[in-house]
């Protein structure tokens, strides 16, 4: 994901995120942090159709007219890329922008564009025909005609094929080849589907409550913790169960370096996967809640292909500040090596502390780490992005979550002399 806009939605009149490789949001509880990610949620839960779907995995957000203010319009625009080989078409970097407009009746406008290496967007509006631009691509000898995408995040239709003769090929082969790129055109069609499709909340309630789960038919893409804890759990289990050596010994590697503590899974009998610590020989829902709601982050680490977006909810609760501090150091290693973009959502200035210690270590590049400090004032949200340097040093947007913890040490220190 490169850059997310909103406009009129919840509590945002207007922030602009440009996205890295690493990702923080620190603030103050209500100042929207939580709500970017519902934005891309929403995308993403609307995406193969133009209704405005706000039943998300981990939350309802509700009817529209609770996210939009009354007479105004909510607009949601997402611009990213995905590298793909597209054999002629294309090799190398898609780039694209998908965009919703609603107001308290629903959806009222919808976009999908490619960007580059061709320009073509797809419209569609509540009051009109579904549009599309240009009507036809040309690429070498072949003239595609071009119809609207069929929902949101699909780009265009193929729906025709013209083939000019050239002094290389004949007309019938012209088209034979035409009839090849075609798939390799549906392909780039739905690259905002592929990449959108490619995000993921890891959500605030998770952890363990049971020493087995039963195991289900298929690995869940999406964990749904609004099913309840025990289908949210066995749906992790199954997930892990289905996992290779090479995906497992990730997870115990970094459960160790965060926790110090060993984890293991097996499949038990009457279609059960049991989940244990293998050095006490004791399920691993009688080891802390750190350790339990650990494990469905480092799953969803593991389990996501490389480009994914994945975002954390509070990754700090029932963490100890040293494990915090470890933790935050472990993402910036996991998205470097996993290739994957990653947004912490956080209180603790431990994590943040760590990604900028990695940064001062050289662990992870500044232009690859981005923190951003959310505020609300005279019940205007505002995200301001901290300058990092070298060194970890940060300049602007950390003063305020800093100040805190500066406060509480004083007082702690004031009363303590009294």
């Amino acid at each position: 994901m490169h850059r997310i806009s909103i406009r009129n939605f919840k509590g945002i009149q207007e922030a602009i995120i440009d996205f890295t490789k690493l990702n923080v949001f620190v603030g103050e509880n209500g100042t929207g942090k939580s709500t970017i990610i519902h934005a891309l949620s929403l995308l993403k839960r609307s995406l193969n159709s133009y209704q405005l779907n706000t039943d998300l995995p981990y939350i309802n957000l509700g009817t529209p007219e609770k996210l939009v203010p009354l007479g105004e319009v909510a607009i949601i625009t997402l611009e990213a890329e995905k590298t793909l080989d597209l054999g002629r078409l294309h090799s190398g970097s898609v780039r694209f922008r998908v965009e919703i407009q609603f107001d308290v009746q629903g959806l009222l406008h919808a976009e999908t564009e490619i960007l580059d290496p061709y320009k073509i967007k797809s419209s569609w509006d509540r009051y009109g025909a579904a549009s599309i631009e240009p009507k036809e691509l040309q690429i070498e000898e072949f003239t595609f005609s071009l119809a609207p995408g069929v929902g949101l995040g699909q780009a265009f239709q193929p729906v025709g094929l013209v083939a000019r003769e050239t002094s290389k090929t004949d007309a019938q082969s012209a088209q034979r080849v035409g009839r090849i790129m075609l798939p390799e055109l549906m392909k780039l069609s739905t690259v905002p589907i592929q990449a959108v499709t490619n995000t993921y909340v890891v959500p605030l309630f998770r952890g363990f409550s049971e020493p087995s789960y039963t195991m289900q038919t298929s690995e869940s893409l999406d964990l749904n913790p609004r099913q309840g804890l025990i289908p949210m759990g066995s749906s992790l289990a199954t997930n892990l169960a289905y996992f290779n050596p090479s995906r497992e010994e990730k997870i115990y590697r970094w459960m160790q370096d965060v926790m110090q503590v060993s984890i293991d899974w097996r499949q038990i009998p009457g279609g059960h996967v049991a989940i244990e610590n293998p050095e006490k020989s004791t399920f691993f829902v009688n080891e802390g809640f750190g350790s339990n709601q650990l494990t469905f982050i480092l799953e969803e680490m593991v389990r996501t292909t490389g480009g994914s977006f994945i975002s954390v909810e509070e990754p700090e609760i029932h963490l100890h500040p040293d494990a915090q501090f470890k933790f935050g150091k472990l993402m910036t290693t996991i998205s470097l090596e996993e290739k994957k973009q990653i947004l912490l959502v956080t209180h603790s200035e431990h994590i943040v502390s760590a990604v900028l210690t990695a940064v001062r270590e050289k662990k992870i590049a500044p232009q690859d780490v981005s923190i951003w400090y959310f505020e609300k004032k005279n019940e205007k949200i505002s995200a301001a992005r901290a300058e990092i340097d070298g060194e970890g040093h940060t300049r602007g947007g950390l003063t305020t979550f800093i100040e805190a913890s500066i406060r509480e040490l004083k007082e702690y220190a004031d009363s303590s002399n009294r």
